[in-house]
């Protein structure tokens, strides 16, 4: 009987160890002063959903975390390097940090800023190809790369909340159509590479706070027949709809991107993630960078966002300032040379009209743009004079 016993046993921690399972491994930035907090409950809002996707498809999950000494790219190759996964196993990587922009502009993922690679930062390519790795091996069924790569906050306060009133429980269909029917490597950043990625003013990323609530709405539909269309492009889309709903008119957008590589072969792969070419676009995409460099405090994401925006303007082009002061109606507009605006864009301002009364930008937009199309090399028309609109409240942060 006692040999019987640990048969049993051995038995049972052989279906423990190579059954499937759910790895996830936290990569996420705790130490900087504006967003370490900010990013726990980025990690909070994640944990959520794996541990909801741990109960749908009654996997045991490992997950490991690497920050502080460890939120370097050494550390993330050598985690998932060293993940024991089988041919069934899913593997999530979630990143919540400050992302750098590819000098090619060609990919649609920011790189990851770590401790040992602050310039260039660890691309999601190569995240991606150590995953394949273990895919070709054998050795894993589905990774899931989310990027969180926050930057800049926004104030602005107002959500819209949806309103999802009685529903069925499909929660464990859902998630099963969702992680099970899928096979290969799927990424999903924050943000599309010429847009900014914001922070809410009293909390978490956009980006991962509309992707936690995409994820309950998914899981509570009205009926049978939404099963259909569950899928990680679903996903996206509302992750969308929910971050459009924080800007209202303000003419931002932060369009959350999606790759899938799938094992199903070329015909199930998708791309989301289109490049602007209109004038409209490019207001939107000039409001977005133009609101992010103003905002955002890190050294090497100004730089980057600097070339961004000047590769939209002509070398003379200047703005036309109007900016709306607290407790002050009247504007203040004066015009300027581009890149001397864009100098000063980041400082804090004292209130004309109140000498003593230090004010922080809320937040501005474009009125209008003159733009020569006569340049055939250009990609799009550049921008010969801008006119843009600021507004300043009470300072809020540490400068």
């Amino acid at each position: 009987m006692k040999n019987l016993c640990l048969i049993l046993t051995g038995l049972l921690m052989n279906a423990w160890v190579y059954g499937q399972k759910l790895h996830v491994v936290f990569v996420i930035e705790k130490e900087d002063i504006n967003f370490g907090l900010l990013n726990l409950r980025n990690e909070e809002l994640m944990m959520q959903i794996m541990e909801t996707v741990k109960w749908g498809l009654n996997y045991p999950m490992q997950t490991t975390y690497l920050s502080g000494a460890k939120f370097t790219a050494t550390a993330v190759k050598k985690a998932i390097v060293n993940l024991k996964t089988n041919s069934k196993d899913i593997v999530v990587v979630y990143f919540a940090g400050f992302g750098i922009a590819q000098p090619d502009d060609k990919s649609l993922f920011a790189n990851w800023k770590l401790r040992d690679t602050p310039k260039m930062g660890l691309s999601v390519g190569e995240v991606e190809r150590w995953l394949i790795a273990k895919q070709r091996a054998k050795k894993l069924r589905l990774g899931l790369i989310l990027a969180e790569c926050s930057e800049q906050s926004i104030k602005q306060k107002q959500k819209i909340r949806a309103s999802i009133g009685l529903r069925i429980d499909l929660r464990r269909p859902v998630i099963r159509k969702l992680f099970l029917e899928n096979c290969g490597i799927i990424k999903m950043g924050s943000s599309l590479p010429y847009e900014s990625s914001w922070i809410t003013s009293d909390g978490p990323s956009l980006f991962t706070s509309s992707f936690h609530r995409a994820f309950e709405t998914m899981l509570t539909p009205a009926d049978s027949s939404a099963l259909q269309r569950t899928s990680f492009q679903q996903l996206q889309s509302l992750t969308s709809m929910f971050m459009g709903q924080y800007f209202y008119d303000m003419g931002i957008s932060q369009t959350p991107v999606l790759e899938i590589k799938s094992c199903k072969g070329a015909a199930a792969n998708v791309i989301i993630g289109p490049i602007p070419d209109s004038l409209v676009s490019q207001t939107t995409v000039l409001n977005g960078l133009l609101n992010g460099l103003s905002q955002n405090r890190d050294s090497v994401q100004r730089a980057q966002i600097r070339r961004k925006i000047m590769s939209y303007f002509a070398p003379t082009a200047t703005v036309s300032l109007s900016s709306y002061y607290l407790n002050t109606a009247i504007p203040e507009v004066k015009t300027y040379p581009l890149k001397q605006y864009l100098d000063d864009i980041h400082l804090a301002k004292r209130n004309p009209k109140y000498e003593m009364m230090v004010l922080d930008k809320e937040y501005l937009f474009i009125e209008k743009m003159e733009v020569n199309a006569s340049n055939p090399r250009a990609k799009w028309p550049l921008v010969e004079q801008v006119a843009i609109v600021e507004f300043w409240g009470e300072i809020n942060r540490p400068r």
